[in-house]
């Protein structure tokens, strides 16, 4: 027997693409970036990269609610508890 989940909240597809856009662009800026930075600057790398999933997590967390919008900004910033994601520990 397959089941399927299905989304009670409809997905704002717009919103979803114009965010990940911004999430891209902000993808680009950080490996800009990165390229000029010296080999032990990790720490600002990090910093770079942290935007990224920033903006990544508020695209997906705020796909179905971006009438919600800004009270719910800090818990859309958060990694989706929906998905899984390796650290390597």
């Amino acid at each position: 027997m397959i089941v399927l989940h299905v989304s009670v909240n409809k997905m704002d597809k717009t919103w979803l693409v114009t965010n990940l856009e911004l999430a891209h662009g902000e993808l680009e800026e950080a490996i800009a970036e990165i390229k000029q930075l010296p080999e032990e600057d990790e720490f600002l790398a990090k910093q770079l990269l942290g935007e990224v999933y920033l903006k990544l997590n508020y695209a997906w967390n705020s796909r179905n609610m971006p009438d919600n919008l800004p009270d719910k900004y800090y818990e859309f910033i958060r990694y989706p508890k929906e998905m899984d994601i390796y650290t390597g520990d």
